[in-house]
Order: structure tokens, then C-alpha cells, then sequence
């Protein structure tokens, strides 16, 4: 069984039923790379990953081109229920985020799309990563293209998500706003482990459920920590609004109850950079203008060239 997407762009370049292959090669490799970030995202906790691409991930990450039509340019996408496309991934359910296996690869990625441009700072579906990505669609719109319009017919009501320049400024707003990852001590009792990529919970003396990847501990040393009161040394990774998104644990301990003062829910020592505060008009006095033509002491330049000869 395949499901349809439908791609449409509109502006000066929309030829109707033809496109440039310059355009289909940029826009193919947005969507490909968007959609396996997104399943990365959904399935290890974070987008990106170093090394070659999974097999089960280049198979589920996959789709088809089954049209050009008019109407501007309208492509015709079909692609795989993601449970049909790798079973042996997405049968074991119990997933870091939520995730209903009968959608696609286009679902996932056009998901975190919508969620992004809608300004959604406390979305779980997308990171920095996929952020970054989204802005990729510049390039598109850069080709002569007002609009990218992304829809589908699988749903009730069928979805659809305009992307135009005005709209991934939120994109960059909340890149602008997300604070940096940065290491943390957290310690609750472990839960929820998944084996097979070392997933799990942390239950604080809150109450709280802190979602965490345990990349540097084995898997053998994180079973025998489960339901036991542990200790954990990461990294935090924030939301554009600040909130925690996951845990990266480096290493988990177990300890005889849970110790109070590091049993809270981490928050960012340092907010996103908004590199527009950074801009500061110049004025005469101000700026490059209080220091060029300027010197603090009364030396002449011929006293200053002997004394940096003696420093020589």
C-alpha cells in the first residue's frame, strides 16, 4: 500500500505541467534529507548521526515521484506506510516521541514542518537539526517560486502546509531562541529502558518524567539500573522555549535514594543569541570611532617605534 502527497509551487517560474532539473534536484534533496532527519529524529532521539545511512532508514526515508501535472507545478509523491516500509524497526513500538507507524516519511518531516512555521516553540517534532534544515526551502523560493505548498490526501481533513518566505522567518526566529545544549547532573529513579537503542525515563522526586538517550552507557550497566535510584552526567537539550527536550546521559550510577538537590528539571543556564540585539548604530563618539586616530599617552610615533624595536 502506498499513500499521496502532492507538492505545488507557484510564482514566476511555475511552467505548469514541467519543472528544471535544477529545481526537482534541490527540491528532491530537501525532502529526502528532511525526511530521513525526521525519522532519525522520531526513532534515536536526534536528527543527525555520523556514519553511512541505515539500511532500514534509506528503504523507509524513500518515496516516489508518480506525476507532473499543471495547476502552477503540481508533483505527485507516493510513498510507504512506515510500518510496511522497515517492520522490523517499527514493530517494537515504544518510541522516545510519539509515533503512529501507518503514516510516512513525508508525514513525519511535513509534521515538524507545519509545527515550525507555525512558531511552535515547545513542539517534540523537530530539532535544531531539522530547524536548520527547514531553511533549506530558501533555496527554492530563491529559484523564483512565491510559494511550497505540501498536502496530502490520507488524512480527514486533507492537510496542507504553505511554506513562503514571511512564514520561515518563525523558522529562524525560534533557531534565534533555542538556548544552547549544556552538561548536567539529574538523578531519579530509571525507567521505561529500551534496549535495543537505550532509551529510557527518569522519574524525579517531582514526579516529572525527563526522556533520555543513554549514548555512553552499556546496555548491560543500564539494566541493572533499571527501577534503581540513580545518578546521571549529560547533556541537556532544550526546546526553543526552554524546556528540556532530552537527556544525552554519558553516564548513569546507582545511589542509595535520590539526592534532592540534583533531582530537578534542568534548565538553560544561557537563552538562545539574538545576534539582531548585537547591531548598535555608530556614532561619532561611538563604535571604531572612540578608538581610530586615537592614543592614550603622550609619546610621539617615534618613541613608540623604539619601544616596540625593544620588545622585538
Amino acid at each position: 500500500m502506498t499513500l499521496r502527497h502532492t507538492i505545488r509551487l507557484r510564482g514566476p517560474r511555475a511552467a505548469g505541467a514541467r519543472i528544471s532539473g535544477a529545481t526537482l534536484k534541490t527540491l528532491a534533496t530537501v525532502l529526502v534529507d528532511g525526511c530521513r532527519r525526521s525519522l532519525r529524529l522520531h526513532v534515536d532521539g536526534k536528527s543527525q548521526a555520523r556514519g553511512p545511512v541505515p539500511e532500514w532508514l534509506d528503504r523507509a526515508g524513500d518515496f516516489d515521484i508518480v506525476g507532473l501535472s499543471e495547476g502552477s507545478t503540481v508533483l505527485e509523491i507516493e510513498a510507504r506506510p512506515l510500518l510496511e516500509a522497515a517492520p522490523e524497526v517499527f514493530q517494537q513500538g515504544n518510541f522516545l516521541f510519539e509515533l503512529d507507524t501507518g503514516r510516512t516519511c513525508l508525514d513525519l518531516f511535513e509534521d515538524g514542518l507545519a509545527r515550525a512555521l507555525a512558531g511552535d516553540a515547545e513542539s517534540d517534532q523537530y530539532d535544531q537539526g531539522l530547524l536548520r534544515h527547514f531553511s533549506e526551502f530558501k533555496k527554492i523560493l530563491a529559484r523564483g517560486f512565491d510559494s511550497i505548498e505540501l498536502s496530502d490526501s490520507n488524512g480527514h481533513p486533507k492537510r496542507r502546509t504553505e511554506v513562503t518566505a514571511s512564514r520561515l522567518s518563525r523558522v529562524d526566529e525560534l533557531l534565534r531562541h533555542t538556548p544552547p545544549s549544556q552538561h548536567v547532573r539529574v538523578s531519579g529513579r530509571l525507567d521505561t529502558i529500551r534496549h535495543s537503542d537505550r532509551m529510557f525515563h527518569l522519574v524525579l522526586s517531582t514526579g516529572e518524567r525527563l526522556k533520555g538517550i543513554a549514548e555512553g552507557v552499556g546496555t548491560e550497566d543500564l539494566a541493572d539500573c533499571w527501577g534503581q535510584e540513580v545518578v546521571l552526567s549529560g547533556v541537556a537539550v532544550f526546546r526553543p522555549s526552554g524546556s528540556v527536550r532530552q537527556v544525552e546521559a554519558g553516564r548513569i550510577e546507582r545511589i542509595e535514594q535520590t539526592a534532592s538537590i540534583w533531582s530537578k528539571m534542568p534548565i538553560p543556564l544561557f537563552s538562545g543569541l539574538d545576534a539582531s540585539g548585537l547591531h548598535r548604530a555608530q556614532g561619532p563618539r561611538s563604535g571604531l570611532n572612540a578608538i581610530v586616530g586615537r592614543w592614550p599617552g603622550d609619546e610621539s610615533d617615534s618613541q613608540v617605534a623604539e619601544a616596540l624595536s625593544d620588545l622585538s
